[in-house]
């Protein structure tokens, strides 16, 4: 069980609805598939893609929200590293989640170092009174300052792991799809 997430845009052919058919691929936003399976938050696609968990009753035949690329973009920095904070504390993947201490002078360009500064942000947030469950948004707020051209530096560069690329190739697909249409995609969450 997991979430699915799919981009619906004006013009999608079949082929295009074919390719997001990927047997719960975690690395499939390109296509416009985003996947999460339920082993533990944070949740990414419920950041990047908050409009799409709308529980409000649709009309029949509708599928999705429309949100603006623009939103998505201003998303996908937190996205990422959120993304990267789910694989070291659900899965074991990366850098020590205990690393705390990060030295001024450290190359941070690559994903072992935005990985440092969020596991770095958690413990601070716990350190202010954020309790294990609260959300890891919240707690990457006590991020150094130049976290956010850290992630977006990793994220011109492409030095990131697959999961977290699928949320950038996601919203670089949103991007060309509006650009395309002139019309915001339209997300739908499946959970």
């Amino acid at each position: 069980m997991g979430i699915d997430v799919y981009m619906h845009w004006k013009g999608k052919t079949a082929e295009d609805k074919q390719a997001q058919i990927t047997g719960f691929s975690a690395t499939s936003g390109d296509v416009g598939y985003l996947r999460e399976a339920y082993h533990g938050g944070p949740y990414v696609t419920h950041y990047l893609c908050a409009e799409a968990f709308n529980d409000d009753e649709q009309p029949e035949g509708y599928k999705g929200e429309p949100i603006p690329a623009e939103t998505l973009r201003k998303r996908l920095p937190k996205a990422v590293a959120l993304a990267m904070v789910r694989e070291a504390k659900v899965y074991g993947k990366g850098s020590n989640p205990g690393v705390i201490e990060i030295p001024d002078n450290e190359n941070l360009d690559d994903s072992a170092s935005i990985l440092k500064l969020c596991t770095s942000a958690m413990a601070e947030g716990s350190r202010v009174g954020q309790t294990q469950g609260e959300s890891e948004l919240v707690a990457l707020e006590h991020l150094p300052a130049r976290w956010q051209d850290v992630v977006e530096q990793a994220i011109k560069n492409r030095k990131l792991p697959e999961t977290a690329l699928a949320f950038v190739d996601f919203v670089e697909l949103a991007e060309r799809k509006e650009a395309e249409t002139g019309e915001a995609v339209l997300v739908y969450a499946s959970y």
